[in-house]
């Protein structure tokens, strides 16, 4: 068995969804994708969520995530997509999984404001998430 390479634990937000832009390498433009996704876990490091379409891993993502019950705008966080996999037995074709940019003040960068919410979804769903397990 590999040992567990996750730094942050993982948390799930019951009726989380997402959409999420790939930056494509010709003309350095980001297109969208209007498929709205089903967030299967979290993290303050990435998440996974199904999708019925494939995306390379490697590929730039900018996601919006959308809280169940909330009418906030959405989350926006740049990442990569490190993992692609079919996604057997479920209602969606592929399952991804997403590494979150760094946070700070460079190009590219997930603003810090940002892993200040994370942390509160963190703290709230957290405990959420051990108690269903």
């Amino acid at each position: 068995m590999k040992p567990e390479k996750r730094k942050c634990e993982r948390f799930v937000i019951p009726g989380a969804t997402l959409n999420y832009k790939k930056k494509r390498l010709l003309f350095n433009k980001e297109t969208d994708d209007e498929e709205i996704c089903p967030v299967l876990n979290m993290s303050l490091g990435g998440l996974s969520f199904l999708s019925q379409k494939s995306i390379d891993p490697g590929s730039a993502v900018t996601i919006k995530l959308f809280l169940p019950d909330k009418e906030e705008k959405p989350i926006v966080i740049r990442g990569k997509v490190n993992r692609s996999s079919l996604s057997f037995g479920k209602s969606y074709r592929f399952m991804h999984g997403v590494f979150f940019a760094p946070y700070g003040e460079k190009k590219n960068h997930n603003e810090v404001s940002l892993l200040e919410k994370l942390k509160t979804l963190e703290e709230t769903f957290k405990s959420k998430t051990q108690h269903e397990q």
